[in-house]
């Protein structure tokens, strides 16, 4: 995914050791920030970090680590947990759960997903410019 993000100028990340009801609020105010930084619109990243910061919290061991990685138009969403067999894709008829990574595929411009050495990784392209 980051050769899609050749233009990439500035990376950051936030790293924490914790995973609990706040994180997802600590991980929006770390992303709005940066984004507000960049005058950059922030609507839909912070929906994307959001939901995968709430799925590390339901589904994931600690640490996370989110890191931000912005280019021209778009930026690269990176969110890296430990985690135990990743959450399925679809939910089943009327599950509250299951959710968040269909909504985030569906705003995003590239969605990947990978687990290695006990490591859960999703990475999310999501352009800043105008609507997809």
């Amino acid at each position: 995914m980051t050769a899609l993000l050749h233009a990439a100028t500035v990376t950051h990340a936030l790293r924490t050791t914790r995973l609990n009801p706040s994180v997802p609020a600590l991980v929006r105010d770390w992303l709005t920030t940066l984004l507000r930084n960049r005058d950059l619109p922030a609507d839909t990243a912070i929906l994307v970090a959001c939901e995968l910061a709430t799925n590390a919290i339901l589904y994931a061991d600690p640490p996370l680590q989110v890191t931000a990685a912005f280019g021209m138009d778009e930026m690269t969403l990176t969110v890296t947990d430990r985690v135990p067999p990743a959450p399925r894709l679809s939910p089943l008829p009327d599950d509250e759960h299951g959710l968040g990574l269909g909504i985030v595929a569906a705003l995003c411009r590239q969605v990947d997903e990978h687990t290695a050495d006990g490591a859960h990784t999703v990475t999310a392209l999501i352009h800043l410019g105008d609507p997809r």
